[in-house]
């Protein structure tokens, strides 16, 4: 099996572009395919994910709650406390920013962030330091970047 690694490449697969360094390739038939561990990646993300400089998109929205394994209804009344149909309308946005109100998308980042930092000794203090890091971001409605690992 022929393989190659690619210093920059662009994953796509959670339906935002993701850039990924050093990723090894392996040709399957005519075509090169990345070999990556996408549960791996798709933690990484989540970790990520709170901290993105810019406004949640419609596809981050619906990669999160997925990640979670939640339905609609469930991740808009125990995550978000919002109705289904706020939750639907945001994933409609697709790969542009939400819009969805600034509190609400400060409760899910923060969220996001209890769930990957865990239930470790000693992490209330980190989760403190995110959680002031989260809360003083100045979000911006820029263009959708690829988050970059």
């Amino acid at each position: 099996m022929k393989t190659k690694i690619v210093k920059k490449y662009t994953y796509e697969g959670f339906g935002f572009p993701l850039k990924l360094h050093q990723v090894q390739m392996v040709k399957l038939g005519k075509e090169w395919a990345p070999k990556i561990d996408v549960r791996k990646v798709a933690k990484d993300v989540m970790k990520d994910l709170p901290f993105q400089a810019s406004r949640l998109r419609g596809t981050q929205i619906r990669f999160i709650r997925e990640f979670l394994g939640l339905s609609i209804g469930d991740f808009g009344s125990k995550v978000v406390y919002q109705s289904r149909m706020n939750v639907s309308k945001w994933e409609k946005f697709d790969k542009k920013p939400t819009n969805m109100d600034w509190t609400t998308e400060v409760v899910l980042r923060l969220y996001v962030l209890h769930k990957t930092v865990g239930k470790k000794p000693n992490n209330e203090k980190k989760f403190m330091k995110a959680y002031e890091r989260i809360s003083s971001m100045n979000f911006k409605n820029v263009g959708a970047k690829a988050l970059s690992f």
